[in-house]
């Protein structure tokens, strides 16, 4: 069998309203309409195919490091990019990447690179508060 065989593969999708309880004024209108919500995936078969070894391989080899969270970092940075430009908007992302990019040369050469990743998240922060949808991202209509 190829390495993408998985004979079992159960994937679970949940939701929660969390109750909010008998609260009354700010606390209450803070506390009520949150939902939990998440998906977990349990397979067999091949943890780890050829590729994702490889590209991981390639990129401690040129950062000259071998450490277990390797690609976590520029994961998450590639998430925020997405985020920041809008979910599901290619141009979006493209434009997240971007101004992630250029914010962390200008920090890095101007300011104290330990606060680069802090000034990024409260930049998304604030982004997603004015504008939930991301820079480029639009509401859609809910059925």
């Amino acid at each position: 069998p190829s390495a993408a065989y998985r004979p079992q593969r159960l994937v679970l999708n949940y939701t929660w309203q969390i109750p909010s309880g008998s609260m009354k004024g700010v606390a209450g209108k803070l506390a009520s309409g949150w939902t939990l919500s998440g998906v977990t995936t349990i397979q067999n078969g091949t943890p780890m195919t050829v590729t994702s070894a490889l590209g991981g391989t390639i990129f401690g080899l040129y950062y000259n490091t071998l450490v277990f969270d390797l690609g976590f970092s520029a994961g998450l940075f590639a998430f925020t990019a997405a985020v920041f430009g809008g979910i599901g908007n290619i141009q979006g992302a493209a434009l997240g990447g971007l101004l992630i990019g250029l914010i962390t040369a200008l920090w890095d050469g101007y300011m104290e690179s330990t606060w680069t990743q802090v000034i990024i998240f409260a930049i998304l922060i604030l982004v997603l508060v004015f504008r939930p949808t991301g820079l480029l991202g639009m509401r859609v209509p809910e059925k």
